[in-house]
């Protein structure tokens, strides 16, 4: 068998046009090609770019089924990676060793923008580091089930909001039969009440806060789990919501995913399960489609608060869908393919100086470094002075001298 050896660097690009002429055993071939679909280790994108090189570092302690990474904004070295189904890992080495924490499904991380302590769910139980994770403290253990007109359902935690006016926190409480809670306190965890409760059908999948008005939100969907994006929205602290009941101009379909805000601009961010990416620029109070979305089916969403222009998305290998890494470099209008084809991509973060990229895929983790490729456009002009916005980290901001 002939084999046309095209030479690449480091960073996926071709640097020899003569090809080398190699046989190659069909059996070795064979097994290579078992190796690379088995152990895939760097993704060069589509055969027209070649513009990225990702990096595999696995998964900790082998496990790679996970869901969740956020970078902890006081060093960039400690990530927080949760699992399926092993509960949390811990690195201060940037993935290079890790330790393992609590247990079972880890449905959120989030950091407090006040105290900078650390949460983690685990189930439906809530738990809390405030030694950059060196220890975890049970906040409360909520119910474990939730009683419906089909029985009791288990619950799991899967979204959290931890305010930037100190003590206050919402955690959303869902079930495997889709009623939901929202639980609060404005204590630090000391006390809690059930400030919203679903009629049956409700799901809550994530939950944002806008520290511009002070409104909260939470996307979900309508009952009996339809595909119809739901925003539900506070203006008291989560004490009482209202429901956004149509997202204008946009059709209803797909299940609502993530929020993310551009503290540039103040414009929220609205992914739905099928990629289809909603804007508000009035807090929550109207929605119109962006314009833009990726190829397939939509897993998470990143805004870059380091450079304003740039939205990263993952998408899930379903159906046409073929997963990976996308980016938006105009403020999300359009989106291109980034890498990580066959991936079906979980969680993304970004570091603080807005260099390294961190996918958590079915293949465990992955890091791109965003500096090595000159046309991945930054519009930044602002220097960050601290930062780790993750689901509730906090940015400062100061106007660059440039």
């Amino acid at each position: 068998m002939i084999i046309c050896n095209l030479r690449q660097n480091k960073y996926g690009k071709r640097r020899n046009a003569t090809p080398t002429i190699r046989v190659v055993p069909i059996v070795v071939l064979f097994c290579l090609t078992v190796i690379l679909i088995i152990f895939p280790t760097v993704s060069h994108g589509d055969e027209t770019g070649s513009r990225f090189f990702w990096e595999s570092i696995g998964g900790p302690n082998g496990d790679t089924d996970l869901r969740d990474i956020v970078i902890d904004p006081r060093d960039d070295n400690i990530w927080y990676v949760g699992s399926q189904n092993n509960g949390l890992y811990v690195t201060r080495d940037g993935g290079n060793s890790w330790t393992s924490f609590l247990g079972g499904t880890i449905g959120s991380i989030v950091i407090d923008p006040y105290y900078y302590d650390i949460y983690a769910s685990s189930g439906s139980d809530l738990y809390r580091s405030t030694d950059l994770g060196l220890s975890w403290d049970l906040v409360v253990p909520f119910p474990n089930t939730i009683p419906g007109p089909s029985g009791d359902s288990p619950t799991f935690i899967n979204s959290v909001l931890v305010s930037y006016s100190p003590g206050w926190i919402a955690v959303g409480l869902s079930s495997t039969l889709h009623s939901a809670r929202i639980y609060l306190t404005n204590d630090h965890g000391g006390t809690w009440w059930v400030s919203w409760e679903s009629p049956i059908g409700y799901h809550i999948w994530d939950m944002l806060e806008d520290p511009y008005w002070g409104s909260w939100t939470f996307c979900t969907e309508d009952a009996n789990h339809n595909a119809n994006p739901v925003v539900m929205r506070s203006i008291d602290m989560g004490t009482t919501w209202q429901e956004i009941p149509a997202l204008t101009g946009v059709p209803t379909s797909g299940h609502g995913l993530n929020l993310d805000i551009n503290f540039w601009t103040g414009t929220i961010y609205f992914l739905r399960e099928c990629s289809l990416l909603s804007v508000s620029n009035d807090s929550g109070v109207t929605w119109s489609p962006s314009g833009a979305h990726f190829v397939g089916f939509g897993s998470t969403m990143l805004l870059d608060s380091g450079c304003p222009n740039r939205i990263f998305g993952g998408e899930m290998v379903r159906g046409l869908s073929d997963g990976g890494v996308f980016v938006s470099e105009d403020w999300g209008q359009t989106f291109s393919f980034l890498g990580l084809p066959n991936n079906t991509v979980s969680s993304l973060a970004i570091d603080s100086s807005s260099t390294i990229l961190i996918a958590v895929s079915d293949y465990g983790l992955w890091t791109m470094d965003l500096t090595i490729d000159d046309n991945i456009s930054c519009d930044g002009f602002w220097t960050i002075l601290s930062d780790g916005f993750e689901s509730g980290d906090t940015y400062r901001w100061s106007i660059s001298e440039d």
